[in-house]
């Protein structure tokens, strides 16, 4: 079986709307605490998001908790 098809078997459904819906709380959470680190730390200047919104999904900078 193709690699892509198992992985999505486990999490495909993660992402189904009662899922997302059950989770919404916590996602709005996280991306206020993202929001506002990034606002203290680059107040004022012009920021390429890439990079931090890849490091966000990565967990490496927002609480986990």
């Amino acid at each position: 079986m193709p690699l892509h098809r198992v992985q999505r078997r486990y999490v495909g459904p993660l992402y189904t709307m009662p899922a997302l819906k059950q989770h919404e709380h916590h996602v709005d959470t996280v991306v206020r605490k993202l929001v506002a680190r990034l606002t203290a730390a680059f107040a004022g200047q012009v920021v390429v998001l890439d990079d931090w919104i890849h490091f966000y999904v990565l967990g490496k900078y927002c609480d986990r908790k």
